[in-house]
């Protein structure tokens, strides 16, 4: 098998992970919330799902036509490009968990029981963003970034969500989850 067979073997199997996580996490967060009549919930999640799919499609294929342009060395990666996807991918991956943040955080109130349900259904949903993430940015150091970044922004955005309105409002107000 050539090398770039290998390459689309592996982002259609990334891609099918990525599809079949988010859908788990549709459905249990459901189920999960159900019971505390938030369920309704998973409608507003699986519409920034979809969202962030798209985003992070648009945005690998202007970063692409970016680097065709200026004639950014890709393969083997510069590291111009390395540099570059990291800060990308990163904002991206910070987004959804400010995404994510403030959705969970607009459902608190009531039972402790609740609470604790929304913050599971949040940190499955920042860690199924950095699996769709890494549909698009393959790479060890992605990976290494994003899957810390992904839970720990999660965190502090629930906890001060001032910090992902200021950065993200002007996008996630337009959905509304500012």
């Amino acid at each position: 098998m050539n090398r770039t067979t290998e390459e689309n073997s592996k982002t259609s199997w990334e891609l099918i992970v990525a599809g079949s996580l988010m859908l788990l996490l549709l459905g249990l967060s459901a189920l999960l919330l159900w019971p505390f009549g938030k369920a309704g919930m998973t409608i507003h999640l699986a519409k920034g799902c979809g969202l962030f799919w798209v985003v992070l499609a648009l945005t690998s294929w202007v970063i692409a036509l970016i680097y065709r342009v200026l004639r950014v060395e890709t393969d083997p990666p510069s590291t111009i490009y390395v540099i570059t996807n990291v800060c990308v991918s990163a904002f991206l991956q910070a987004g959804w968990s400010a995404f994510t943040a403030l959705t969970i955080r607009n459902q608190m109130g009531g039972s402790t029981g609740t609470t604790v349900a929304l913050w599971v259904v949040g940190f499955l949903a920042s860690f199924i963003g950095f699996a769709i993430a890494n549909v698009f940015y393959q790479g060890t150091l992605y990976k290494l970034i994003n899957a810390p970044l992904a839970l720990l922004s999660y965190a502090v955005f629930t906890v001060w969500p001032a910090v992902p309105r200021a950065l993200y409002g002007w996008f996630l107000g337009i959905f509304g989850a500012g």
